[in-house]
């Protein structure tokens, strides 16, 4: 799905029945760069159509969103939406409807043709040669911490309600 403006993403719900696990990745654009995976969850099989909720990194935004389910057996997908709030302009969080393309009247499972594992099957062992008699692990050489070393504390503010870019400096590689 496509917005006018750069867009920051909260979470993904898909009305979905999961008889197996899949993977939701999420994919966006932001301006000046490709269409990039930038996240993906392990989703767990329901018992039913239910609602999947799928909580977003907080600096996941973008112009395009694209979804991709893959499940490791039988899956339908209903729905989706995304909460999303329009970076730039005045608004506020709101969830917006995603195009699910829906399944043809007629779709039934189709059969593999795949073999049926031999009778006379046996497990091959691999010609992997064993460790020889004269191994010694090896030390590696790691310089001791020194004495008056000591843990320092980064400067981190919380994160704003609203986020924001912030420039860095970045020295030259020359």
């Amino acid at each position: 799905m496509g917005f006018e403006t750069l867009n920051l993403y909260r979470e993904i719900e898909l009305d979905a029945s999961l008889e197996a696990a899949a993977t939701l990745l999420v994919s966006t654009e932001t301006p000046g760069q490709a269409v990039t995976g930038r996240f993906s969850k392990n989703l767990a099989a329901t018992s039913g159509r239910v609602p999947v909720n799928v909580r977003l990194p907080g600096d996941l935004r973008g112009k395009l969103l694209k979804l991709r389910l893959t499940p490791t057996g039988l899956c339908v997908l209903y729905g989706a939406r995304v909460f999303a709030k329009p970076l730039g302009v005045e608004s506020a969080w709101g969830w917006y409807p995603l195009p699910v393309v829906e399944t043809p009247e007629g779709y039934s499972a189709a059969s593999l043709p795949i073999v049926p594992t031999a009778e006379d099957f046996a497990v091959a062992a691999l010609p992997i040669p064993s460790t020889p008699e004269d191994f010694a692990v090896a030390a590696l050489p790691i310089v001791p911490t020194p004495e008056g070393w000591e843990i320092q504390s980064l400067p981190l503010r919380e994160t704003p309600m609203e986020p924001g870019w912030v420039d860095l400096p970045v020295d030259a590689i020359e």
